[in-house]
């Protein structure tokens, strides 16, 4: 996916998050774990989509965070 694909998907993900049942009563965490969630699915749909892909996705995250120059 190119860049235009994944920003467009986040703009997409983000429009659409008011759709959601009782998003103004979410935590900071949870409102934090959605958003790490749409980066994930923005980025790689078939790869980090739902829960599995979802821990994937964080464990990529986290990689990359503690080793950003690799």
């Amino acid at each position: 996916m190119d860049n235009t694909e994944v920003i467009a998907a986040m703009k997409h993900y983000i429009d659409t998050y008011q759709d959601q049942l009782g998003w103004k009563q979410y935590s900071k965490e949870t409102m934090l774990a959605d958003l790490v969630y749409g980066i994930g699915i923005a980025m790689d749909r078939d790869k980090y989509e739902f829960a599995d892909g979802y821990n994937e996705f964080k464990k990529d995250l986290i990689e990359f965070l503690t080793n950003p120059d690799e």
